[in-house]
């Protein structure tokens, strides 16, 4: 949940800079480094979308 609260404040963060400076299209400087972006954020929301389906929580249950 952190990740994804950060990478969602980054992204907003940007989208509201270039929409306020009207650069829609920014110049890729390294070629890709968007794909391997995209590429970890995907991964990050597999990764959580995973364990909220094991039902994973951080806590411990004592055994009954």
């Amino acid at each position: 949940a952190p990740m994804l609260a950060h990478a969602s404040y980054n992204a907003m963060t940007m989208l509201d800079w270039r929409c306020l400076h009207g650069f829609w299209n920014p110049v890729d400087p390294v070629p890709g480094i968007a794909v391997l972006g995209a590429s970890l954020l995907l991964a990050a929301i597999l990764v959580c979308t995973m364990l909220v389906g094991k039902g994973v929580t951080g806590t411990t249950q004592s055994p009954r």
